[in-house]
Parts: C-alpha cells; structure tokens; sequence
C-alpha cells in the first residue's frame, strides 16, 4: 500500500507518511493530501503543510481501493500493539507518526527482498511515477496535476527521466522522418 500511493499517486515521502485514514472518501473514491510529516531539530516528527503549501485531491483507482482496504484491515490487527493511533495511514510500529530514517530502513529490506538495487532511493518512487505516465502517453499537464504541480515546466524538468524504451521511440521517429536513399538520390 506504501509504495502504491507513494508511485501511483506521485506523492512526496513526507506527503505519504502525513495521510491519514480520514483524507479518504470511500464514497466518491477521492484521497486529500493536505499535510506532510517532517522532522524539526527539538520538535521531533511534526505534521507540517505541504511543501507547496495547497491541497491536491487525487481520485483513487478501483484497485488502489482495494490494496487500501486491504491495508486498513492489516493494521487493525497491529493496533493490539499500538501506544497511539494518530489515524496514520502508514504509522510506525507503535501508531505514530514513522520517521523518514524507518521508512527508508523498510524501502531497502523491501528493494533487498525483490532483489532490486538498494540504490533506488525512496523519494524515486515519485519521479518513477511521473515518468510512467507520461512514457505510457498521459499528456504533460495531466501528469503536473496527478503530481500535485502547478506547472508542467516543474514536473518534466524535475521528475520525468528518458527511458531506454522511450530513447527507442524517439530514434525510431527520427528514422521515420529521414528520407530514403531512393529520395535522396532524386534530391
């Protein structure tokens, strides 16, 4: 569920770790983000506004339901062992807010368990996000705004990376638009 709403709906760590259970409207299919949680020298963990400081509402896909209803189900089970319910939707082991050091602690024994590089930072997951969707043709503007951005200029020159399938498109429309040797013969 972590890494379905931190890749698929294209949200900051911080933002991920700052939902909570009541941001979703089961009903209309919707999830707020309004918050973040960041850690502030003498504060601790704090829930802070989001970085751009507005409210994004993202419409959930029928199987994000599902892997979030699931997901509320298993935690049910762990708030046995819970000292505080702050109604996280990703708490730590005891209900609080989780630190982005755990977090990072459980992408990696996550990345080591699939056998994928723990190079792979978790705040990739939005930029592997972004670049998912605009290589499989949502257009620029659309993808901005799923990533919770104001201008598409932000979200292609800071999060969309070239692909080697999309290297490929592009070498193959320049080899489309390149005239044949019969054509330039006649030239």
């Amino acid at each position: 569920a972590r890494i379905e709403i931190g890749m698929m709906k294209i949200l900051r760590p911080g933002e991920v770790m700052g939902l909570k259970w009541s941001d979703i409207d089961w009903d209309l299919g919707i999830l707020t983000c309004s918050r973040q949680v960041q850690e502030v020298t003498g504060q601790g963990l704090v829930f802070k506004p989001r970085k751009t400081k507005d409210i994004i509402v993202l419409k959930l896909s029928d199987a994000q339901i599902e892997i979030l209803r699931i997901h509320e189900l298993t935690q049910q089970t762990a708030k046995v062992f819970w000292r505080k319910d702050e109604g996280l939707i990703f708490p730590n082991s005891s209900g609080n807010k989780k630190s982005p050091k755990a977090d990072t602690r459980d992408w990696k024994r996550l990345l080591s368990a699939a056998g994928i590089s723990s190079n792979y930072v978790r705040y990739q997951m939005k930029h592997t996000g972004v670049t998912n969707l605009i290589t499989h043709g949502v257009d620029e503007k659309t993808t901005a705004t799923l990533a919770g951005h104001s201008s598409s200029t932000v979200t292609m020159k800071h999060y969309a990376s070239a692909t080697s399938e999309s290297m490929q498109n592009a070498l193959s429309v320049q080899d489309a638009f390149r005239p044949s040797p019969e054509q330039i013969a006649k030239i």
